[in-house]
């Protein structure tokens, strides 16, 4: 049996890791035997042909989990270091899972990448494969600031790691020859279909964080297009209410898409941009690019892989609004 756990905080949720993981395991499961193990009870959006696992086993576990949350955040503000309280009782789960089910392989994703020498502490002979969602940068520099030393014996420990650019190849490579690259495979179903291009029209895609997607940055460009034109920004996220509240005239939020009317969404705009500050690949950019739509992109490592340093689409440099 392979096993691909994802450990992101709403693993169902229509975003990018959940939909690739969803993606890349569904096709896997018509080859292997494979399973998607949840290390939380998250409702289910996405649509899965292959058996998906939940680690929580009820309602009262979860609420256990929750108050290990909150006992993490309190720790946090008081020390400004993360326990990783959460990940290590949804881990010790995991390992516990893949003894039990005899499990050959383990794909790790989100923070559960922390934990490849406990998992092959208990499990020697497991196949550790790490598949590197983020750059390795914000790996380092943000999302494991206080676990670097973590992180770091976790991929020098894996048996192979995967990531999203030949740029982060090249820098996981130093701690792991095992490393190679796969490009995140566009998951949206198109028939042929391009944007006429004739709708005055700017869409944007992706979760509603504004650090993460630079949507402090979107509102500020906002002010600067022609008055005909408007934003429609399709996503949800933990600073949705923040800024619906803000009521931009020319910025209009359509809330989280997927299937056909997300498809709807790209063909009835002229123009795709990202703002994101930082992207490990930037899967809505492709999705963008098969609807024929020209892209406007901070320069992250992920729009150059895509946009191959502004052949496909043109790059700005990362923060000047002025310049987009």
């Amino acid at each position: 049996t392979h096993c691909i756990s994802s450990a992101a905080s709403d693993v169902y949720k229509r975003q990018g890791l959940q939909r690739v993981n969803t993606s890349v395991a569904n096709e896997l499961g018509k080859h292997l035997s494979v399973k998607i193990y949840s290390l939380q009870n998250s409702k289910n959006e996405m649509e899965t042909s292959v058996p998906v696992v939940y680690g929580e086993s009820g309602n009262l576990e979860h609420r256990f989990v929750q108050m290990l949350k909150a006992l993490n955040s309190i720790y946090r503000l008081t020390s400004s270091k993360n326990s990783l309280l959460v990940i290590k009782y949804q881990v010790k789960k995991l390992i516990n899972y893949i003894k039990l089910h005899d499990v050959s392989t383990v794909v790790l994703s989100g923070p559960s990448i922390l934990f490849v020498s406990e998992i092959k502490k208990k499990i020697p002979d497991l196949q550790c494969i790490l598949w590197m969602h983020s750059t390795y940068e914000v790996y380092t520099e943000k999302y494991f600031i206080a676990s670097k030393i973590q992180f770091t014996s976790s991929i020098v420990k894996a048996d192979k790691i995967v990531c999203l650019t030949r740029e982060d190849k090249s820098k996981y490579s130093n701690f792991n020859i095992n490393t190679t690259y796969i490009n995140n495979p566009n998951i949206i179903y198109n028939d042929g279909e391009s944007s006429s291009l004739n709708n005055k029209v700017i869409s944007f895609v992706g979760s509603l964080n504004i650090e993460a997607k630079g949507l402090d940055y979107l509102l500020e460009i906002s002010k600067h297009i022609p008055d005909d034109w408007v934003i429609k920004v399709a996503g949800e996220g933990k600073d949705q209410k923040v800024l619906e509240r803000l009521k931009v005239n020319n910025v209009i939020f359509v809330g989280g898409l997927s299937g056909k009317d997300l498809e709807k969404h790209y063909l009835n705009s002229s123009i795709f941009i990202s703002t994101s500050r930082w992207e490990g690949f930037g899967l809505v950019i492709i999705e963008a690019m098969s609807f024929g739509i020209p892209i406007v992109a901070f320069n992250t490592t992920g729009s150059r892989e895509i946009l191959l340093d502004s052949k496909f689409g043109i790059l700005v440099e990362n923060g000047n609004t002025d310049q987009m």
